[in-house]
């Protein structure tokens, strides 16, 4: 008989998680990373929004927090080589801002849960922290909220 393999918890974090997971490592985004670091949840990216992680990386204001530029390259990249990385078909314009829909068409695409802090993202979803389209249900917890589910989910 076959050994099944174990599902693993699909996710697309947003921006602000990755950078507050490299500011304070010891936090509950610093965990999500961890998570995906050890490749017990699987992260979806885009190009798109590795390239906005990056730029806000790299930008003045923060890198005196997260350390010179190399090695936020370096973070960058083994992020990138830990995540799936798509181009969503999909463009849904859902969002009051628009550069937060980039989160939900690879979430739609990939079937993941977006993992967020982000105020106009929590304020799409319903009381049961879903966000509906197109008949398909999206989870959005914030941080927070994922790592008590997923804790209770392994335990």
């Amino acid at each position: 008989m076959e050994k099944m393999e174990k599902i693993k918890i699909k996710v697309v974090i947003d921006t602000n998680v990755f950078i507050s997971a490299l500011i304070n490592p010891n936090g509950i985004p610093g965990k999500i990373l961890d998570l995906i670091f050890e490749e017990k949840i699987v992260n979806y990216t885009s190009p798109s929004i590795l390239k906005e992680i990056g730029f806000k990386c790299l930008s003045p204001k923060l890198r005196k927090y997260l350390g010179n530029e190399n090695r936020i390259l370096k973070i960058l990249t083994a992020f990138s080589s830990v995540s799936v990385i798509i181009n969503p078909n999909t463009n849904f314009n859902v969002c009051r801002d628009e550069d937060d829909n980039k989160f939900i068409n690879v979430a739609y695409e990939s079937k993941a849960i977006i993992i967020t802090g982000d105020k106009d993202l929590i304020s799409l979803r319903d009381e049961n922290k879903y966000l509906k389209i197109n008949n398909i249900h999206l989870k959005v917890p914030t941080p927070k909220e994922f790592i008590e589910e997923f804790e209770k989910f392994i335990s």
